[in-house]
């Protein structure tokens, strides 16, 4: 399938498509990744930021615009930003945990972390638009106030007050699950 048709079907919400593109670039995103983290991701966060990135490209297919002929530009310009902001968080969280000293967590409280920030997303996911949009975008990815308000074309305030709601519906859908908060 060529980007034209790649694109057009994603833009549509074809999964065909989407799967498509998957297929066709993981390896091209994985590269990238391998060449920008020069060896400081595991192969596991390379899997996940691989995952992150055609997550992202399926989230805001209809609000970006993809060029065909640019796609793996695009492609490479999203991949490398995510990627740097992978270690950025990594490089911070090294250095809280020299500041805290000696870290004293057990196989088991990783296990029982993953499963909490699975459940989570789970909750995240069922948030709706722009909610879901604004969460992601703050907390997953880490963007500021301001460039998510600039990105959605609202008011700071409406971040902040669909953020602070998304907050109360989280933690009422995580009661639910019976996650005491």
């Amino acid at each position: 399938m060529d980007n034209v048709a790649l694109v057009e079907g994603i833009k549509n919400s074809d999964v065909s498509c989407y799967e498509a593109l998957v297929s066709k670039y993981t390896r091209y995103v994985v590269a990238i990744i391998k060449k920008v983290a020069n060896n400081q991701l595991s192969r596991q966060d390379i899997e996940e930021l691989t995952a992150d990135v055609f997550i992202k490209i399926w989230t805001i297919r209809d609000r970006d615009n993809i060029m065909p002929d640019r796609l793996n530009a695009y492609i490479a310009k999203m991949t490398r930003n995510m990627t740097l902001n992978k270690l950025r968080i990594k490089s911070i969280q090294v250095i809280e945990d020299e500041q805290e000293g000696v870290n004293e967590h057990t196989p088991e409280d990783d296990i029982l972390m993953q499963e909490v920030n699975s459940q989570v997303f789970s909750a995240v996911i069922k948030l709706k638009q722009p909610e879901k949009e604004i969460f992601i975008r703050r907390y997953f990815y880490m963007e500021s106030i301001a460039s998510i308000a600039k990105y959605l074309n609202i008011p700071e305030n409406t971040v902040h007050t669909k953020l602070s709601r998304g907050k109360k519906k989280l933690k009422k859908l995580l009661m639910q699950e019976g996650y005491s908060i």
